[in-house]
């Protein structure tokens, strides 16, 4: 059967519909509790509401919204609790990953850093270079076990996580220290002990879990103060 170009309810424009309402509820910058108008992000993202429909239910279904029968889709609150298990589990594998794996750390492709010096970087910016650094940097971790279901996790987690450090790096005086601490992990999982290299691993897990609770809370109070609606994200 041949495609019909154009249609407002083609599985394709369900998959787009998706992943733009994904990334804006995970932004975490809507009003928690907010409920969604299926008619009015129909008009925004210029579909029918069917794919809006249906990209609405698979959010459900991955608990990213929740949903009240009767009354609809709604913004759910970044969940402290959700997300100590999230930072927990990813833990457990980057150990496992390094305990178990006989094979060595490359971290030849992960993305530069920006030279600080050369030119002036806003904070969200150089915030932005070294998330996307750790998190690279703990996909090469997964990457050790030879496992790839342990690497879709670990990038699972990086989706989720993602506003979370953010706002960790941009609330640091010198962001950068975090990726110059990972090189030298890196260096001892290269060269070094593997009881070495864990060591440093959960101390930076502690150390991020310390200040989940503070994170949290700045991205309630942003979303509660200063709250954008979903059809100015998508």
């Amino acid at each position: 059967m041949k495609a019909i170009h154009g249609d407002p309810s083609s599985p394709d424009k369900t998959t787009d519909a998706y992943t733009r309402l994904r990334a804006a509820v995970m932004s975490y910058k809507s009003f928690p509790g907010a409920f969604f108008n299926i008619r009015t992000l129909a008009e925004k993202m210029k579909v029918s509401p069917t794919p809006i429909r249906e990209a609405l239910i698979k959010l459900v279904h991955e608990e990213v919204i929740g949903f009240v029968p009767g009354r609809g889709y709604y913004v759910k609150p970044l969940d402290l609790d959700d997300l100590r298990g999230d930072y927990e589990f990813t833990f457990l594998m980057l150990r496992f990953a390094i305990e178990k794996s006989a094979n060595p750390f490359d971290g030849n492709d992960l993305p530069p850093l920006p030279a600080v010096h050369s030119r002036p970087l806003a904070d969200g910016e150089l915030a932005t270079a070294c998330a996307a650094y750790v998190e690279s940097f703990y996909e090469r971790i997964a990457l050790m076990g030879g496992n790839l279901r342990l690497v879709h996790a670990v990038r699972q987690f990086n989706d989720r996580a993602r506003v979370v450090h953010l706002l960790a790096l941009k609330s640091m005086p010198r962001p950068l220290d975090v990726p110059s601490d990972l090189t030298r992990l890196a260096h001892i999982l290269q060269n070094g002990p593997r009881k070495q290299a864990l060591r440093m691993l959960e101390l930076r897990y502690q150390e991020t879990m310390s200040m989940l609770p503070d994170l949290v809370k700045i991205i309630h109070l942003r979303a509660q103060h200063l709250p954008t609606p979903l059809e100015e994200l998508v």
